[in-house]
């Protein structure tokens, strides 16, 4: 097991690994759709001169295992909680697989298979799991990392997810909204998705934070108004969601479940925000 303090460092250090195991290969894989924690490792690897290909989710692929270092995958998603089936290969490459939330709701095997590395995130730190084929990947800066405080496991399954309080959000369409997922959607039951294709919920975040003091780590948004970051919506495009509706998405965490006002509260910022818009 290795600690790191981000994800992202995690990612990078795990295929510098392999990168240097297995120079003579020339590509990998990933599904669709993954996210930005792992744009400083493929960035690595392009400077390598290795091709990345994109691979669809819940499918089963035929992996050149001559010419591949790994197949990566996200379990969940960061931002929506969906909760994704790897895409599978019978290749003997590495398999590297990324939860972001889904161990901290659902209890997930410890031990990973023996080309399996497990990549765990937390708040503030990212730890990896390395099967058998995979310990004796080199690592380059984490044995430096001072991380004695590290806890284990301990905290992993602690949360509890809230399916009927996030149904009722989303099925009762607050405030004139849409639902972002599906009902028929794996996922994470720790976050409403809601969206409206005509209001940038960037603004709309600032209203019900500013005005309506709710509480700033308990509603997020996917807007560029709010992060001015393109990566994000490309990501989302890839995953079959319209631009529109990833401006207008708003995400609402289990937390606000004890505010009985806070439908009232969506209603009324929404309102607010259309007369600050009318000219």
């Amino acid at each position: 097991m290795r600690v790191y303090q981000s994800l992202s460092s995690a990612l990078l250090e795990t295929v510098m690994g392999i990168q240097l195991l297995y120079s003579h290969k020339k590509q990998f894989h990933h599904a669709i759709g993954t996210g930005t924690h792992a744009e400083e490792a493929f960035l690595f690897l392009a400077k390598q001169g290795i091709k990345a290909i994109e691979v669809s989710a819940a499918a089963s692929v035929e992996i050149d295992e001559k010419k591949s270092l790994f197949l990566l995958n996200d379990l969940d998603d960061a931002l929506t909680a969906q909760v994704y089936e790897p895409v599978q290969s019978p290749a003997k490459i590495f398999h590297i697989n990324v939860s972001h939330h889904l161990h901290e709701y659902r209890e997930l095997a410890r031990e990973p298979e023996e080309s399996e590395i497990l990549i765990f995130s937390t708040p503030t730190q990212a730890i990896v799991c390395l099967g058998k084929r995979a310990q004796s990947l080199h690592a380059f800066f984490s044995n430096g990392l001072g991380w004695n405080h590290f806890s284990g496991f301990e905290g992993f399954t602690k949360k509890r997810e809230s399916p009927i309080w996030v149904q009722k959000v989303e099925k009762e369409k607050w405030a004139g909204s849409q639902p972002l997922l599906p009902s028929t959607a794996a996922r994470i039951y720790d976050r409403a998705i809601l969206y409206w294709p005509d209001v940038d919920s960037g603004a709309l975040r600032e209203v019900l934070i500013n005005e309506f003091n709710i509480d700033p780590a308990h509603v997020e948004t996917l807007s560029l108004n709010r992060w001015n970051e393109t990566r994000l919506v490309t990501q989302f495009e890839k995953r079959g969601f319209a631009q529109a509706t990833v401006r207008g998405s708003l995400f609402l965490s289990v937390a606000l479940n004890e505010d009985d006002q806070l439908r009232k509260k969506l209603e009324q910022a929404l309102e607010r925000l259309k007369k600050l818009s009318t000219f």
